[in-house]
């Protein structure tokens, strides 16, 4: 019988080397973002948005457009995933959306002011709850 010897820096690469082998980049997403939002899905297709844009600068009035198939090659999210976190995103006032044309993608725009109110809003909360909780530790600050 063999003995597999596992180190965490073979896995990393045993990790990167499937990613490679798959052409596929890992997908993040901003955990807060579930907590705004109510829902991963829509986390995830907000914390894509923020990304397209700091890759690729919005059109001077924020607007920036990205096709469905584009969205569902990057995120995995199919079109009826994609409509309903669009929809509950644009029910926050967190995203505007529209169609400049029949022949072109949809354009959306991130409303970053009510974002980032909503941010705080659940910061607060989440300060509330952390102080009145009599068994908080130092350590319930980290997981953030």
């Amino acid at each position: 019988m063999t003995q597999n010897h596992f180190t965490p820096a073979m896995g990393k690469m045993e990790a990167d080397l499937l990613l490679d082998l798959l052409g596929q980049a890992p997908i993040v997403f901003h955990r807060c973002y579930v907590d705004i939002t109510g829902s991963v899905t829509a986390a995830l297709w907000l914390s894509h948005a923020v990304y397209h844009i700091t890759e690729h600068a919005p059109e001077e009035d924020g607007w920036f457009s990205k096709s469905q198939s584009a969205w569902e090659q990057e995120t995995g999210l199919s079109r009826r995933e994609q409509e309903t976190a669009r929809k509950l995103l644009v029910g926050l006032h967190i995203l505007k959306e529209r169609r400049p044309g029949l022949q072109r993608p949809m354009q959306f725009q991130i409303d970053f002011d009510i974002l980032m109110q909503r941010l705080q809003g659940q910061s607060e909360i989440g300060s509330r709850q952390f102080t009145a909780s009599p068994h908080a530790t130092n350590t319930d600050l980290l997981c953030g």
